[in-house]
């Protein structure tokens, strides 16, 4: 299978914003008391790509919250 991934992008085009939106997540986080509570964040990423890349790997995004 070719991996198209690692060629050259010739197109010569920077993407000013590119990424997720609206990921929805349970979440623990730690109040005051430093007691857990559990919470829904919605959660929108972006980077910007350069010319010299020709995509992102969303699924680190995940990995990263």
């Amino acid at each position: 299978m070719q991996d198209i991934q690692n060629e050259k992008d010739n197109r010569d085009i920077h993407i000013d914003e590119v990424g997720l939106r609206d990921i929805v997540l349970p979440l623990y986080i730690s109040d005051k008391a430093k007691k857990r509570q559990l919470v829904v964040a919605t959660i929108t990423m972006n980077v910007s790509l350069s010319k010299e890349h020709k995509g992102i790997h969303a699924s680190r995004f995940i990995e990263v919250i």
